[in-house]
């Protein structure tokens, strides 16, 4: 099952559309024979609802799914009802009919909450990062490191800056060193991570 969207990216306009999504679930409630998922990939989260009875699952293998086990979903986009649209979603107004659900991967109990923004402790950050990183907040991080350190490359390679040999700039991956300025005892603060391929597990 190979994704057509992005959860995040849809809108009013793509109702009526079968689309095809895969995302960790966020947030999963039961009324009845429905049942709503949260389903959120690196874009955004969309609302998805299950008749139970017209799955392909069954509802011991349904009953079984919690948060941030991965899905993969075929349905179509249709608009929420008057008064179940949520306007802190920007896809609020529209929801996904499960067609077909695929169980991609299960997933025990994270450490921490992933889909809430609170303050956890910085070992247990760095214990679980490849779950740290899923959250909101530090994903929008990497893309903000990911959209700076483009620009700086693509504006050096575009100006051909020269450098010794004449080689024009050639991007190399190195260490970043974030000093934090301790306003109380005015001292600087170096914070750096030590690759993996260099110094096992070391983290200063």
């Amino acid at each position: 099952m190979l994704k057509t969207n992005m959860c995040g990216e849809l809108q009013i306009k793509d109702i009526g559309a079968e689309v095809v999504l895969a995302g960790w679930v966020a947030r999963r409630r039961d009324h009845g024979g429905l049942t709503f998922i949260d389903l959120r990939d690196s874009s955004g989260t969309i609302q998805i609802v299950i008749k139970n009875e017209k799955l392909n699952l069954s509802e011991k293998e349904l009953n079984q799914i919690r948060n941030e086990w991965v899905l993969g979903i075929k349905g179509l986009v249709t608009e929420r009802q008057e008064g179940t649209r949520n306007p802190n979603m920007p896809t609020g107004d529209i929801e996904v009919s499960v067609i077909e659900l695929e169980i991609i991967n299960p997933s025990n109990t994270p450490p921490f909450p992933i889909n809430e923004d609170l303050t956890l402790d910085e070992a247990n950050r760095m214990k679980y990062r490849y779950l740290d990183l899923r959250r909101s907040k530090m994903n929008q991080n990497l893309k903000l490191r990911h959209d700076v350190m483009q620009f700086i490359r693509n504006f050096l390679s575009n100006k051909k800056v020269l450098f010794t040999g004449g080689c024009g700039f050639i991007g190399y991956y190195f260490f970043f060193l974030i000093i934090n300025w301790n306003k109380k005892n005015k001292k600087n603060k170096i914070n750096y991570t030590v690759l993996d391929n260099i110094k096992k597990n070391l983290i200063g």
